[in-house]
């Protein structure tokens, strides 16, 4: 047999699975990005009906853009005040617990957001947001976002949290289902740009379900805390911006 002159391919390493060990402090350090995906729900699709939001969060891989591994966080939003959250939509008050999907529910954070839309130029309209983060061994602490009046689909869509400013382009399809809208995310302490928070397209169950999902590629030197505001600064623009009624 004749030996072959093809020179064999690049091999392509599997991405590795987070170990999520809580003893850890900081055991977030290996997350490079994350995929969020809203949880679809049968009562909002066919009844109209508003439920609170979950969101299940996986690893992402930043260079080819694609989630794997099982769940590791989970969003929650809390309350049962069914009424309220039906009669105001989008615009309703709530706060979202954000944990650990792996065993125990260790807690993260928790975003709150008050009555209104952040964007909104008016005062008694205008809501704000905000997170707690409670990252077990790390620093805790408590940071407000700062959004400037806006309006989407006219004005470029603009928002900060934390350490990081968030600036999305102006698109009159920034709601549309079949429409990708990207925020950069830059560092304020050295105004380098170098993470994403990306609202995916829509595909038929999503328009279905009115679900969104979002892709985020961290910041390189954001240690747990930082990631867990970024988890926070993607329900702060799903609840503000991308979130729509469920009432037909």
């Amino acid at each position: 047999m004749k030996p072959s002159n093809v020179a064999p391919g690049p091999v392509t390493q599997a991405p590795t699975q987070l170990a999520m060990d809580p003893n850890s402090g900081d055991f977030l350090a290996g997350l490079e990005g994350v995929y969020v995906k809203q949880v679809r729900n049968a009562a909002e699709a066919f009844c109209g009906f508003e439920v609170a939001n979950q969101y299940e969060i996986y690893q992402l891989n930043p260079v080819e853009g694609v989630h794997f591994g099982p769940e590791i966080i989970h969003a929650k939003e809390q309350g049962d005040r069914c009424c309220y959250r039906n009669f105001c939509g989008p615009c309703r008050a709530n706060k979202t617990d954000i944990y650990l999907a792996q065993g125990t529910e260790i807690m993260l954070g928790t975003y709150t957001k008050s009555q209104g839309l952040s964007w909104c130029g008016i005062p008694c309209c205008k809501a704000g947001g905000s997170v707690k983060t409670m990252v077990p061994g790390s620093s805790q602490g408590e940071y407000a976002t700062d959004d400037p009046a806006a309006c989407p689909g006219c004005t470029p869509l603009r928002f900060s949290l934390q350490n990081y400013d968030f600036d999305g382009p102006r698109s009159c399809c920034v709601n549309a289902p079949c429409v990708t809208y990207a925020f950069t995310i830059k560092d304020q302490r050295n105004q380098a740009m170098l993470g994403r928070l990306v609202k995916e397209s829509q595909g038929c169950r999503d328009m279905i379900y009115k679900t969104n999902k979002f892709s985020v590629v961290f910041p390189p030197g954001a240690n747990s805390e930082d990631k867990v505001a970024l988890i926070a600064a993607t329900l702060h623009s799903d609840f503000n911006i991308f979130e729509k009624r469920k009432k037909k």
